[in-house]
Parts: C-alpha cells; structure tokens; sequence
C-alpha cells in the first residue's frame, strides 16, 4: 500500500519557469536582471567543485561562497553566505524576500507585492585564498517566476 502510486488529480501541478537566459561567468562578474521585464525572477546556479575542492569538502567542510546582490534603493550591495550544493534546483533571486512580512505580502493578492525591492544584478564571491577549490566558471540560468499569490490558486 506504501508503494502505490498517488493518482495524479492529488499531486499538485508542477510550476513553470520559462527559460530567460542561460549563460556561464565567473566569480566576481556582475549578472545583471534589469534587461529581464519579468517581475519574479527564479535563478538556477551550478558552481562547481575542483578536485582540491571535493577532497576539503569530504575531510573538512565545503569552502565558502558569498552572494552580492546590488538592490533598487539600496546604497550597497546585500552580501550572503550561499550554499552552492542546493543552488542547482533554484530559488526566487528577485523580488528579495528578506523577512517574514515580505513573505507574507508575495502571498498576498495580486499587486500587494510591487512593494517588495527588486535585485538589479547578482554576483558569487569567493576569498582569493578559497577560489582554487572551484571550477572557475559557473553556469546560470535565469528563468520566469509565478508570483506564490498566483500559482497557489
């Protein structure tokens, strides 16, 4: 009975983010959202380990990478610890939801978010020292989000 599979008029929809760009960078480079007219924007990144870095991360811990986003009405960049293994199925970059309210308004109605500030561009970080345990490229892509208001009716 475990192993029986779920008919599908329980399974809930699969959401669809289509494809808005897809490109490889660096660390450091600049990844800019503002030529993107989508509002909700949901980016996929695939950092990749170096043989160095594989070998750290099974005998100590993974190295670390920073986000910076540079954000409408903000003077300097957002920078973050990000955690490059779970970036690779994606997560909503922009609008930036910072906290439980903004959360709370992106399930709002429609047009209760247009209040939340919007990411100009992203870019991934690393210490000078931490770079050789990466691939130096990182493949992007930057894909059309449904707002949470929208794809939970």
């Amino acid at each position: 009975m475990l192993l029986q599979r779920n008919p599908e008029e329980q399974t809930r929809e699969r959401v669809e983010r289509p494809l808005l760009a897809e490109r490889e960078t660096g660390f450091h480079d600049e990844i800019s959202l503002s030529a993107f007219d989508s509002p909700w924007i949901w980016l996929e990144v695939h950092i990749r380990y170096s043989l160095l870095g594989l070998a750290r991360s099974l005998l100590v811990r993974p190295a670390a990478v920073q986000i910076a986003l540079e954000v409408e009405g903000r003077d300097h960049a957002e920078v973050r610890r990000f955690a490059a293994s779970m970036s690779t199925d994606g997560f909503l970059i922009s609008p930036l939801i910072e906290s439980g309210k903004d959360l709370q308004s992106a399930y709002a109605p429609e047009g209760s978010s247009s209040g939340l500030p919007r990411v100009r561009s992203v870019r991934f970080e690393c210490a000078p020292e931490e770079c050789r345990f990466f691939e130096p490229r990182i493949g992007i892509r930057i894909r059309s989000a449904t707002p949470p208001a929208s794809a939970a009716r």
